[in-house]
């Protein structure tokens, strides 16, 4: 999807236990500061976006009749565009 956008895709990594700690530390500095909304890092995100997920909809198609309403080759051929 990077690369739709003319985006190349970062190769340095950070292993998920830091990202937990500095997403903890950042969480505890927003409270003790009595910042106003989220911080910009919580542990939440950092689960989120450091677990792989594949979404499957074979189920919901067979069982449901569901359609996308756009193909992944569209989607990513309208994002190019």
């Amino acid at each position: 999807m990077l690369a739709t956008q003319g985006v190349e895709a970062p190769t340095a990594t950070l292993p998920r236990p830091v990202a937990m700690v500095g997403a903890a530390a950042t969480e505890f500095a927003w409270w003790a500061l009595r910042r106003r909304g989220q911080p910009p890092l919580d542990r939440m995100t950092v689960a989120l976006l450091s677990d792989e997920c594949t979404v499957r909809d074979a189920k919901a198609r067979r069982e449901l009749g569901y359609e996308p309403a756009m193909t992944v080759a569209a989607g990513l051929a309208e994002m190019s565009a």
